[in-house]
C-alpha cells in the first residue's frame, strides 16, 4: 500500500476518533444496542433484572443484576444481586468480586476502569468498595466511624463519593482522598445533629453534586448542592423561576462545573434543570407543549447526567399523551425527543423506558439507558451521512490514484 493511501487511512481513523470527541450537536440518527444479561438465561421460577448505573468514555458500563425467585403461591422475592462490568462499547459482561459477602452492586466507573459500589461483607455489613481496572479484587473503603458505607461515583484521580454512617449512627455524605484513600465528611447545607447529605456525582477537580437535607428521609428540606474543588464550600443550587424552598436533587456534573438535576415542588411535577459552575440554574425546555382540554397535562421531566459539552439526557412523561427520552445540545439547549424514527435498524417498537431510565451521556454522545423490563441499552449517535459519504469518496479517489500506470514500451 502506498504512503499516500496509508496517510489517508490514518486521517480516516483520526476523523473516526472525532466522532468520539465531545459532541457539539444532536445526532440525527442513533443505534440501539442491548447489552444482554450476566450468565445463562434464568430457569423456571427465576427472574433477573439488569440495572445500569454508570459508564465511561470508552463505553465500559457498570451496574448490577437482581435475582428473583418465585414462591409456591406465585409471589416473587429478591434472592441476591451481582455487580457487573462490560468491556469497551458495552460488549462482554463479567461479574465483579464482593467483599466476602453474598451480594454487591456497582454504581460508578472512571475512564481508567476503576469501579466503585456497595457490597456485603462476610459479617453481613454493607460497605463501600473499589475494584481496580483488572477487576480481580475488591477493597473495603471503610466508614466515617460507623458500621456501613456505600459509594456512588469515582473521578479520574480516584476520589470517591458516597454515604456512610458516623459513630453517632447518622448517615452523611463523604469524599475520599485520591486513589480511593481516606474518607472525609462532606458536610451539609444545614446545621444540626440530624443534617445530612447524599452525593451523586463528582468531576475531575473534586466538585461534587447531590442532595442535602435537614434530616434523613423525605421531609421537604431536600436541596440540590454543588461544592468547590475537593468537596469544599458546599452551596445550594438555585433555579430561576423555581421556589428555592422546593425539593431538588443534583444528578450529574461535568468538568466545567455544570450540574444537572431535578426540582419537584411539593414532590410533584418534576422539572429538569441545568446549572452553571456558580450554582445558578435554569429549567430545561423540551419541544412539547402542554396537552389541550379543560385540564392541560403538564410535562414531567426526569433528567440524568450531562457530558463535557453540557449535553443532557433524560425521560419525559405527559400523562397518556406522550413519553420517551430526550437529549439536548450543548449547555442544555436545543432538546430533541428520541422516538422510533430516531433509530436505525429498529425492527419493533421502542422499549418502555423507566422513570429514571436515561442515566448518563458520555463525551462521545453515547447514552446509557435501562428499560422498564430491565434490559440495559447503549444508544450511540450515527455519524452524519454526508461525512461518511465524503470519507468513502476520498478513499475511492486515493485508491484510484494508487492504480499502477501503464508501462511505456521501449522503441
Amino acid at each position: 500500500m502506498g504512503k499516500t493511501l496509508m496517510r489517508f487511512f490514518a486521517a480516516l481513523c483520526a476523523v473516526a476518533g472525532l466522532a468520539g470527541a465531545p459532541a457539539v450537536a444532536n445526532a440525527a440518527m442513533y443505534t440501539l444496542f442491548d447489552l444482554g444479561a450476566l450468565g445463562p438465561p434464568p430457569g423456571a421460577g427465576e427472574w433477573r433484572w439488569m440495572q445500569a448505573t454508570g459508564f465511561n468514555n470508552s463505553g465500559q458500563v457498570v451496574g448490577f443484576e437482581t435475582h428473583l425467585a418465585q414462591a409456591a403461591d406465585g409471589s416473587w422475592s429478591e434472592t441476591g444481586e451481582t455487580a457487573w462490568i462490560s468491556g469497551a462499547n458495552g460488549i462482554g459482561l463479567s461479574a465483579l468480586p464482593t467483599l466476602g459477602g453474598a451480594w454487591n452492586r456497582a454504581t460508578g466507573i472512571n475512564d481508567a476502569g476503576w469501579v466503585v459500589g456497595t457490597s456485603s461483607t462476610a459479617s453481613g455489613t454493607e460497605r463501600a468498595f473499589v475494584v481496580g481496572p483488572n477487576g480481580t479484587s475488591a477493597r473495603d473503603l471503610g466508614t466515617l466511624g460507623g458500621t456501613s458505607s456505600s459509594a456512588t461515583a469515582i473521578n479520574a484521580s480516584g476520589q470517591v463519593v458516597g454515604t456512610s454512617t458516623t459513630a453517632a449512627g447518622l448517615r452523611r455524605g463523604f469524599i475520599s482522598d485520591a486513589q480511593a484513600g481516606t474518607l472525609h465528611d462532606l458536610g451539609s447545607l444545614y446545621q444540626g445533629s440530624t443534617a445530612t447529605s447524599a452525593p451523586t456525582a463528582i468531576n475531575a477537580s473534586g466538585q461534587v453534586t447531590g442532595m442535602s437535607s435537614a434530616s434523613p428521609g423525605m421531609d421537604g428540606t431536600e436541596r440540590a448542592f454543588v461544592t468547590g474543588p475537593n468537596g469544599t464550600a458546599m452551596r445550594q443550587i438555585t433555579i430561576t423561576g423555581q421556589d428555592p424552598t422546593a425539593p431538588s436533587w443534583g444528578r450529574g456534573i461535568n468538568d466545567r462545573g455544570q450540574t444537572s438535576g431535578l426540582s419537584a415542588p411539593g414532590y410533584s411535577y418534576p422539572a429538569g434543570f441545568i446549572a452553571d459552575a456558580d450554582g445558578n440554574g435554569r429549567l430545561l425546555e423540551l419541544p412539547i407543549g402542554p396537552g389541550g382540554g379543560e385540564f392541560p397535562v403538564s410535562v414531567d421531566v426526569w433528567p440524568g447526567g450531562l457530558n463535557a459539552a453540557g449535553q443532557m439526557v433524560g425521560r419525559y412523561h405527559q400523562g397518556t399523551l406522550a413519553e420517551g427520552l430526550f437529549v439536548t445540545g450543548p449547555d442544555g439547549h436545543g432538546a430533541t425527543l428520541l422516538d422510533a424514527s430516531s433509530f436505525i435498524g429498529l425492527t419493533g417498537p421502542l422499549p418502555y423506558w423507566d422513570y429514571d431510565a436515561a442515566l448518563l451521556i458520555n463525551d462521545a454522545g453515547r447514552i446509557l439507558v435501562t428499560s422498564g423490563d430491565r434490559h440495559v441499552y447503549l444508544i450511540s449517535p450515527v455519524p452524519e451521512p454526508a461525512v461518511v459519504s465524503m470519507l468513502l469518496a476520498g478513499l475511492g479517489l486515493l485508491a484510484w490514484r494508487q492504480k499502477p500506470s501503464p508501462r511505456k514500451e521501449n522503441t
